[in-house]
């Protein structure tokens, strides 16, 4: 019986390493396309910004554009704001950082539970132990996790 036991514990700590190791890639990803996502917002602003500073201070730029460089001026102003609001209105505010240490946190578990299952210099009581207690704090934070960003297991219940 306890053969099995054992056997069982290795299994689900398989498991839940390969389900740490999912949810944190899926974080790392989500937390790339926000980096990505800010540094296109942070350009687009600039660039505008540069526009209507040069339309505005260049005397031969805003004698081409004429009566439009008060459209041009309105419509960066537009973009500027809604730039800044952008982040805001987004209900996963999220900081890429934040995605960057989440996603290296879950994977600690899915590293020390690998770990654990591949020190054969462990007796098997010992590594039940350590499985056990790594399991229930990847649990836990897994939890933690998707009661936070839903999206990392949209079709597993929280365990």
């Amino acid at each position: 019986m306890e053969m099995t036991t054992a056997q069982d514990s290795r299994q689900y700590a398989e498991e839940v390493a390969s389900r740490c190791s999912r949810i944190a890639k899926k974080i790392a990803v989500r937390g790339q396309r926000a980096r990505a996502r800010r540094t296109l917002l942070r350009v687009i602003a600039a660039l505008v910004g540069v526009s209507a500073v040069v339309v505005a201070y260049v005397p031969d730029v805003t004698a081409l554009v004429g009566n439009a460089a008060s459209y041009f001026s309105l419509a960066a102003a537009v973009t500027l704001i809604l730039g800044s609001l952008a982040p805001m209105l987004d209900p996963d505010n999220s900081p890429p950082e934040r995605y960057a240490d989440f996603a290296r946190y879950i994977d600690y578990y899915d590293g020390r539970l690998r770990e654990i299952l591949s020190d054969e210099s462990l007796s098997n009581n010992v590594r039940m132990a350590r499985l056990r207690e790594v399991n229930n704090l990847a649990i836990v934070n897994v939890n933690d996790v998707k009661s936070m960003w839903p999206w990392v297991e949209p079709d597993q219940p929280a365990a």
